[in-house]
């Protein structure tokens, strides 16, 4: 975990600047703060402004682009209508490929829970661990659209790895960053739907749900990355590690998506204490302060929250959490390490294999690298020659019966 943390904190030191020097600030007021009542259909522009988007805190590296950060209406999984924020980011230079100019939905890998942890703001400070594949992706001409999810900077706890608010979450991030068509983006524009870790989930749940959620989205490919396909599995694994602090997000999550589970009612008052403080961290915090989450001590009657999600009504939330039970219909490349000690390649495995089985078309990627966060910059160099391949319209042979 150490090495984990060092690679978090190295990772924000080397990327991208969209607009070193010329773009404008974001403004004082808070952008966040959305408007008292969401009517306005699903990714309905609600406001946008100008803002800085850095690789690392000097923005000294850049890669000619404008970034916009946005507010825009989603729909969580009950239904209600919401806020969510993210940031456009277009290249400058002029798209030279066929075609209109690509946009790639990147959702972005766990930043935390609080609110200062949102990835628009994480990229104005020059801090987002993801810079680098930010801007391999704008030098090849391509637009992103990077959604912060829902909770994060905007009221409410985030939903962390719920399938369906984040992948509502990154369709309707698209369908925004098409009317405001700034930088080429426009109705033609093909699209790719990007993500590793948290933002693997986000990704699958968006591949999985495109159809029947936004279907005008013309989407023809996507990248899933060590995606936290199954969370009882994942429970498993989790309790007593390291990484156990995971579980007490997920419990945030669930607190907020199946309020019907009145998970609250089970908590001690350590475990109510314990919880508050995961609300304010972002990743790098719960990693220093929170590592061997002793679960067992936030509830009532001694139980950790492992053997607690064995009750039928939350193993029902559970198994609705589930990926893999949705085929995309667009080629998918799912991938994963090995040797990821935060989420284990069997249940990776296992959602691309269930997505053949229903009919998808998939190809599969592992890599021996050792570490969750490696193993997103030792499987990007695929999954971006993946979307180019299917940007470009080369054939595509799917695997599904080989891994």
């Amino acid at each position: 975990m150490r090495r984990l943390l060092a690679l978090i904190l190295a990772s924000t030191v080397v990327v991208l600047v969209p607009e070193a020097g010329g773009a404008a600030a974001p403004s004082t007021r808070d952008f966040y703060a959305p408007p008292a009542k969401i009517t306005a259909k699903p990714g309905t522009v609600l406001k946008n402004e100008p803002t800085i988007a850095k690789a690392e805190p000097t923005g000294l590296l850049s890669v000619p682009a404008t970034a916009r950060r946005i507010m825009y209406a989603s729909t969580n999984r009950r239904g209600q209508r919401i806020a969510v924020t993210g940031t456009v980011i277009t290249p400058k230079a002029a798209w030279t490929g066929k075609g209109a100019r690509p946009v790639v939905a990147y959702a972005p890998g766990t930043q935390g829970l609080a609110d200062r942890c949102a990835a628009s703001k994480q990229l104005a400070a020059g801090t987002m661990y993801e810079g680098l594949i930010l801007q391999i992706m704008l030098a090849k001409g391509w637009a992103l659209v990077i959604s912060d999810y829902p909770g994060l900077g905007t009221p409410g706890d985030h939903p962390y790895v719920q399938r369906v608010d984040l992948g509502h979450a990154v369709l309707d991030s698209l369908r925004a960053a098409r009317r405001m068509r700034t930088g080429g983006i426009s109705p033609a524009s093909k699209i790719a739907i990007s993500g590793y870790s948290e933002g693997g989930t986000a990704a699958a749940g968006a591949l999985e749900l495109r159809r029947s959620y936004a279907p005008e989205l013309p989407v023809i490919t996507g990248f899933v990355g060590a995606a936290a396909a199954d969370f009882e599995v994942l429970a498993k694994h989790l309790e007593g590690n390291l990484q156990a602090f995971l579980l007490g997000y997920t419990s945030v999550s669930l607190q907020q998506s199946y309020p019907s589970l009145k998970l609250g009612s089970y908590l001690s008052p350590y475990g109510k204490r314990r919880f508050d403080e995961l609300r304010n961290t972002c990743i790098v915090d719960a990693i220093l302060l929170h590592q061997y989450f002793p679960t067992h001590q936030m509830t009532k009657d001694g139980r950790s929250i492992n053997a607690l999600i064995t009750r039928p009504a939350f193993k029902r939330a559970l198994r609705d959490m589930k990926l893999g039970q949705r085929p995309p219909d667009v080629p998918v490349l799912v991938g994963h390490s090995e040797l990821d000690e935060v989420l284990p390649i069997a249940q990776g495995r296992q959602m691309a294999r269930d997505w053949c089985q229903r009919g998808a078309k998939v190809q599969f990627r592992s890599t021996i690298v050792p570490e969750h966060i490696l193993g997103l910059f030792a499987l990007m160099p695929q999954a971006i020659g993946f979307l180019e391949a299917r940007f470009e319209g080369r054939p595509f042979q799917s695997q599904c019966g080989t891994f």
